[in-house]
């Protein structure tokens, strides 16, 4: 086994849990972790959000995407960090790791949207224009839908 760019006969590095990685390394897989956790947590939002699902507006939209950003990043230190519990166990992972957004929920949630918009809303769904009144009432205030 080994990568492309690699000498005949040296197998690829690996790194071990205690292991110091060096900077260049280090950096590339940042940017790799980095990019991967972002371009799925911003695309999520989009789908469910979309033109096709529950058609939130453009400031919905971003409150989602900052919401997933955020409790990404949290919950990514904490794997990292490692926390010590007080009963001889450890909250994390301890290696580098991201806590991003899943798509295997994504054709399950698009269908309760539209399943709710159009069968369980006294204002059903048909345009654009009807959705706010179609989410009165089935989203939480905050998001600023309610009515």
């Amino acid at each position: 086994l080994r990568t492309p760019w690699s000498k005949p006969g040296r197998p690829p590095p690996f790194f071990s849990n205690e292991e110091t990685i060096p900077w260049p390394v280090a950096i590339v897989m940042g940017l790799q972790h980095a990019l991967s956790m972002i371009a799925s947590i911003v695309t999520l939002p989009m789908f469910i959000s979309g033109p096709f699902a529950a058609r939130l507006t453009t400031e919905e939209v971003q409150y989602l995407i900052a919401a997933g950003l955020i409790f990404s990043g949290i919950g990514s230190a904490i794997q990292v960090a490692r926390i010590p519990l007080p009963w001889g166990y450890r909250l994390g992972t301890g290696l580098i790791c991201v806590v991003g957004s899943s798509f295997t929920f994504v054709p399950i949630c698009v269908t309760a949207m539209r399943m709710m918009m159009r069968e369980d809303s006294a204002h059903p769904c048909r345009a654009d224009a009807d959705c706010r009144d179609a989410w009165a009432g089935q989203v939480p205030p905050y998001l600023g839908v309610a009515a």
